[in-house]
């Protein structure tokens, strides 16, 4: 887990990257990144789905990102290799954000 300290704001603009490389085969539902503040806990959270592919569970209603399930791709999948792993946060309007996962470079 990131804990992050006391002044970050999650409804600010922010990117959140991080090399992973999984020691072994994962079960769907492993946390493999999880931010969280002193306070509140599972603000952001990279998990693993049914069919092995990334997910980010955002805030406290866990809202997925990507909303499908993509495995189309054998890169979608979370394997023992290397992986890039980017998550952006843009304010759009006062009450609208984009929220992007990033896996290799490549938007998800």
């Amino acid at each position: 887990y990131a804990t992050v300290f006391p002044g970050f704001q999650l409804l600010t603009e922010w990117t959140i990257e991080a090399w992973i490389k999984p020691a072994e085969s994962l079960a769907a539902g492993s946390c493999i990144f999880g931010l969280q503040t002193a306070a509140l806990r599972n603000l952001l959270t990279v998990t693993v789905t049914e069919r092995r592919a990334w997910q980010v569970l955002y805030g406290a209603a866990e809202h997925a990102i990507p909303f499908r399930d993509w495995t189309a791709d054998p890169d979608d999948l979370v394997t023992s290799s290397v992986h890039h792993l980017s998550i952006t946060h843009e304010v759009v309007t006062g009450v609208q954000y984009r929220l992007r996962l990033y896996l290799n470079s490549t938007l998800r």
